[in-house]
């Protein structure tokens, strides 16, 4: 699991460092790009509700410790997300002991 994890962090250490030319952070327009090219989609809702949460300047700079836990949270997600939907359609329906 750990080679794994690695290698998820060395991917997305490399999308932000060939985005962010030389700035040191990510507008906001790039980290939508970013999270595409690593698998990642996200209507506009959803984007700006993740990104308003993990950008602690909020100027729509993300430094790369924040596109790191963006990244973590969104595949962390997908992943809850994917266990409950067993029938792989998108959709789920949870009680509240599954949500909790």
């Amino acid at each position: 699991e750990f080679l794994a994890l690695n290698k998820f962090l060395q991917k997305v250490q490399g999308v932000f460092s060939t985005l962010e030319r030389g700035r040191g952070f990510l507008s906001l327009e790039d980290v939508y790009e970013a999270l595409i090219k690593l698998g990642f989609s996200l209507d506009s809702p959803a984007f700006y509700t993740v990104c308003e949460s993990f950008d602690k300047s909020k100027k729509g700079m993300v430094r790369l410790d924040e596109f790191i836990s963006i990244c973590i949270f969104v595949q962390s997600a997908r992943n809850l997300y994917s266990s409950f939907d067993t029938t792989k359609q998108g959709k789920v329906t949870l009680d509240f002991n599954q949500f909790v």
